[in-house]
């Protein structure tokens, strides 16, 4: 079954106006989890774009909320980087073609992000629309929560063992692998 999951990294909590840093997508397949996805496999096939913030504040009308750049300074300069503008940062116009070229809304059969009251407000927000039908929308979150009653010392944010060294926190990127990984533990178990 191929499953789109994504994640936003943002500066801040609001999805009509805040100004969204980065995005990762990752197509997988939850028929491979009995055999197992490999760390590395999942973060190679993990898709990323880096936005263009100061378009957004400028020619979007997108805010940077100065206690969420507060939360970003105080998680240390690794997640900083992230803020850095770049050459290659792509403006928010090009996100309906990023994203639906990585999952085709008609043939993916799910569609995840961690919580479906943030992610996919953002997505629906930028592009006045979410591409993906409502009915595909899928929740880790509480897909995981629900897991967790089979092992109730597990934690929803839990890092699946063997894989604690290889985790970058707030790095869309390494969170989407992660909680592909966390509903292959379940399934494995």
């Amino acid at each position: 079954m191929q499953s789109l999951i994504y994640d936003f990294e943002t500066l801040g909590t609001n999805p009509r106006e805040s100004a969204i840093v980065s995005l990762a997508a990752l197509v997988f397949d939850s028929s491979k989890f009995h055999n197992g996805y490999d760390y590395d496999e999942l973060l190679g096939m993990t898709r990323f774009v880096k936005f263009d913030v100061e378009d957004q504040v400028r020619n979007h009308g997108r805010t940077i909320d100065p206690d969420t750049l507060v939360w970003w300074s105080e998680l240390g300069p690794g997640p900083m980087e992230q803020l850095k503008p770049s050459p290659n940062d792509m403006s928010i116009v090009e996100l309906h073609d990023w994203i639906t070229s990585i999952a085709d809304p008609q043939t993916v059969e799910r569609v995840y992000t961690r919580g479906n009251t943030f992610d996919p407000l953002f997505l629906e927000s930028i592009l006045d629309g979410d591409p993906y039908p409502f009915w595909k929308l899928r929740d880790t979150r509480s897909t995981i929560e629900g897991m967790t009653l089979l092992n109730p010392k597990i934690k929803n944010a839990f890092i699946v063992p063997g894989f604690e060294d290889k985790f970058i926190p707030h790095d869309a990127r390494h969170d989407v692998v992660m909680d592909v990984l966390r509903l292959q533990y379940f399934i494995q178990e």
